[in-house]
């Protein structure tokens, strides 16, 4: 199948595509970044990457707050350590019972491969200075 015809089926299953998240807000926020279309096919091409970076980030996320766990996990010593080896499966896996409990800390650590960072500087003066004084 030629790149033109592959370009014209999935500009054809845009067109009938349900997205994620609604095209209204994804026009919102088009229109004030001062982009404009009437083609609803490129709105929902971008609501389509949106969806896949919102995934990439939970996922990542996700696989911090395993890391994060596992480290505190390792870490728990005497009676504590008892106490996580009594809810853990024989196979040293959590029980499907367990929740998982995604934090900023996670959230902020899979932004920041992406680019984005949503942490404060760990210094912020509330004093306004006049830079010419």
């Amino acid at each position: 199948m030629s790149e033109a015809a592959q370009l014209d089926a999935f500009l054809a299953a845009m067109t009938q595509y349900s997205p994620t998240i609604p095209d209204e807000l994804v026009e919102f926020y088009l229109q004030q970044s001062g982009f404009a279309t009437n083609d609803v096919r490129v709105t929902r091409m971008i609501s389509l990457a949106a969806h896949k970076l919102l995934l990439d980030v939970t996922h990542d996320a996700m696989q911090y707050q395993r890391i994060r766990s596992q480290a505190t996990s390792s870490t728990a010593t005497g009676a504590a350590s008892a106490a996580l080896g009594a809810v853990q499966s024989p196979e040293g896996t959590a029980p499907t019972g367990t929740r998982s409990v995604l934090t900023m800390e996670d959230l902020a650590a899979s932004l920041k491969e992406y680019g984005i960072n949503i942490c404060r500087p760990e210094y912020v003066s509330d004093i306004v200075e006049d830079p010419t004084s």
